[in-house]
């Protein structure tokens, strides 16, 4: 099996064990990314999304600018910080990694058959501005 194969058939192998039935795959594509062209990125779709089929799963991938890093922050502590200014709607907070998770999040909201296209965004939106998605990463973080 080729790497692809192997990449493909371990992430999805990762969800199906964990009860996925939805998934979104967010590929960045850029020349510092792992896909360099949007070419590869949708050979890549057509994949994940063939075998996805063949396994059940709802699935959505999305390519998306991997020309540079998202957000300010470099490495795991850094990375978080930028999150948590994210959840906690610091005006400081780094624009485009904000847009992005509103981005991604509202695509997985429209999984909803209710939610037309288009709303996941602005619902999204609402729940990070209200606090919500911070009061859920709160809660995990309690947990652990």
């Amino acid at each position: 099996m080729d790497s692809i194969g192997q990449m493909v058939a371990s992430i999805l192998a990762k969800k199906v064990a964990a009860g996925a039935t939805h998934l979104l795959i967010d590929i960045p594509v850029g020349e510092t990314a792992k896909i360099r062209n949007s070419s590869d990125g949708l050979k890549l779709r057509k994949i994940f999304e063939y075998v996805g089929d063949k396994m059940g799963l709802h699935i959505e991938v999305v390519l998306t600018d991997g020309s540079q890093p998202i957000g300010r922050g470099i490495g795991p502590i850094l990375e978080t910080i930028d999150i948590m200014k994210v959840l906690e709607n610091d005006p400081e907070a780094p624009h485009d990694l904000r847009e992005k998770v509103l981005q991604l999040a509202g695509r997985i909201i429209e999984f909803d058959l209710d939610v037309r296209g288009g709303q996941g965004y602005a619902i999204a939106r609402d729940i990070l501005e209200y606090g919500r998605a911070l009061a859920k990463m709160n809660a995990i973080i309690d947990v652990t």
